[in-house]
């Protein structure tokens, strides 16, 4: 029996340890205490090669990426808002 349309992991595109510590500019330890939390996604081995879903990885960014940026703004709403009370005191 074939395997569905689409499952093959052999079209799937990975990227090796060092690619993803590339894109995510981040240390060795570091990729792996986001892996260890969940922040990343776990890799898949292939022999002695640890490779990650380029899709999983690229969105795990993205979804850090738009929480630091929510953080940001929230803390910018919030210096104005201390702002706006000093000057009316």
């Amino acid at each position: 029996m074939d395997a569905p349309q689409g499952s093959d992991l052999s079209r799937v595109e990975r990227l090796t340890t060092h690619e993803v510590l590339a894109l995510a500019r981040i240390s060795r330890a570091t990729l792996w205490r986001r892996v260890a939390s969940g922040r990343l996604p776990p890799p898949v081995d292939f022999g002695r090669q640890a490779l990650f879903s380029r899709v999983a990885v690229v969105a795990a960014l993205a979804l850090e990426a738009t929480a630091t940026s929510r953080a940001l703004e929230t803390e910018r709403r919030l210096e104005a808002l201390r702002r706006r009370r000093k000057e009316k005191a």
